[in-house]
């Protein structure tokens, strides 16, 4: 049984049922994992432009910063669209072609990654996490803080990559149920998006 085939209406909650155990319960076997995926390559710029560095290098940090938790969510589906300079914040995926699909386009100055779950449920599920980079400092590496997403369908990230903008780094996981662990925690979520450095977390 498929996540999708699943109607979540015929459990508690709405928690749904996907190979005989709780969305819930494997959310929480996963998160126990601590995967992280392999970082990928880099999109070219196109045309990238940016009018004041100074405020540019202040809102790439403030919309970072609510992601900068150790905290994990789970999802159905993900879409994370950014400007270029957020790309080295992104843990992508690593891909197994018995249990994901990978599909790369660009078009109209935007990039787009898209990876698919094809065998459902969470032994095929996708890891990406976004978040702080690694420090190198006098004392080793600092391992950035980030938030690592499980997603059991599909994730997209699309890279906005031409004309002048604004720093942009927006997240939005979907589909039922939202799984977030944080401090050892797990609960439940209505919804979960983060836009304009603000995260949206019922």
């Amino acid at each position: 049984m498929t996540w999708q085939e699943v109607d979540a209406a015929s459990s508690p909650a709405g928690r749904c049922e996907i190979r005989g155990f709780s969305s819930l319960l494997a959310f929480r076997m996963l998160f126990g994992l601590g995967l992280l995926g392999a970082c990928g390559s880099t999109p070219q710029a196109k045309d990238f432009e940016v009018a004041d560095r100074e405020q540019w290098d202040a809102r790439s940090n403030l919309l970072l910063q609510p992601l900068c938790t150790d905290s994990r969510v789970g999802c159905t589906e993900l879409l994370i669209e950014i400007s270029p300079n957020y790309f080295k914040n992104i843990a992508q995926p690593a891909i197994d072609a018995r249990f994901h699909v990978e599909q790369k386009s660009s078009k109209d100055g935007v990039d787009e990654f898209v990876w698919t779950n094809k065998i459902g449920g969470v032994g095929g599920a996708i890891e990406i996490t976004l978040g702080a980079t690694d420090e190198l400092t006098e004392q080793g590496v600092v391992r950035g803080k980030g938030t690592t997403f499980t997603i059991v369908h599909r994730a997209t990230l699309r890279v906005h990559t031409k004309g002048r903008m604004r720093a942009r780094l927006d997240v939005t996981a979907t589909g039922k149920p939202i799984v977030m662990s944080t401090g050892g925690k797990v609960r439940d979520l209505e919804a979960y998006e983060l836009r304009e450095g603000v995260l949206h977390a019922p």
